[in-house]
């Protein structure tokens, strides 16, 4: 036969040449399965270090959290401490000058308190703590025996803070964020650990498809393990990675 014949490009090819052909295709896609294999090999263990990390970044801001719960709450109590210490110094103050002002009446001039030497408000009001003052001294620009519309008492104008209050919220507020930003750590560390599962999906589908025998059906597991580990690790790339 001629290699111008137009019938040898359509003769088939001789049985160890197919085999050969055959064996070379199998040589190829068993390399193909080992290379997937070792991708999804080294993305599971990526997945899990992720998923591992982000779950002690959670762990760690859940004990901050309940590290500062535990302060805010401390401080609370001793803002409440306080509150009622300035009541109870305060209302001794008016019923102090209450006496004093049924005994003189000018004891309580228009322009509002003035401290008398050797007098019980006197010496109540001395004893005042600081942050009370400046809410006391509001209070008293307000004329409170003269303006009905004056607050209360000192502990109802705005003046009046305690600093152990101010800082329970600060605290609280930041273990409220730091207990959200853990719930969504938590997600994350889901996350990872829902590809690694898919990764091994995908080394499930390699290894069947190399002990498959028909061509068909190792084509077949080949696209899908190409497929599940492209888009798997498609979707693990779009996670944050662990400070």
């Amino acid at each position: 036969m001629s290699p111008s014949d137009p019938d040898a490009a359509d003769a088939p090819l001789p049985s160890d040449a197919r085999a050969a052909y055959a064996q070379r295709h199998s040589d190829r896609l068993e390399m193909l399965f080992t290379l997937i294999m070792a991708m999804a090999a080294i993305a599971t263990a990526w997945a899990g270090f992720e998923s591992s990390k982000w779950g002690g970044v959670q762990s760690q801001l859940n004990t901050q959290a309940g590290a500062q719960r535990v302060q805010a709450n401390r401080l609370f109590a001793e803002a409440g401490q306080l509150r009622s210490l300035d009541a109870i110094v305060f209302t001794q103050w008016l019923s102090a000058l209450n006496i004093e002002i049924q005994a003189d009446p000018g004891a309580f001039p228009a322009q509002g308190y003035v401290p008398r030497e050797g007098t019980a408000s006197a010496f109540l009001y001395a004893r005042f703590r600081q942050e009370f003052r400046p809410a006391f001294d509001a209070w008293l620009a307000q004329r409170p025996l003269r303006n009905p519309d004056a607050a209360r008492t000192p502990l109802e104008v705005p003046e009046y803070r305690l600093a152990s209050q101010a800082e329970a919220e600060r605290l609280l507020a930041e273990a409220e964020a730091k207990a959200a930003r853990a719930l969504e750590l938590s997600q994350v560390s889901e996350n990872y650990t829902l590809v690694s599962v898919m990764f091994a999906l995908v080394l499930f589908f390699v290894a069947v498809g190399n002990k498959s025998s028909g061509r068909f059906a190792r084509r077949l597991l080949f696209g899908l393990s190409l497929i599940t580990f492209v888009a798997t690790l498609g979707v693990m790339l779009s996670f944050p990675v662990a400070p």
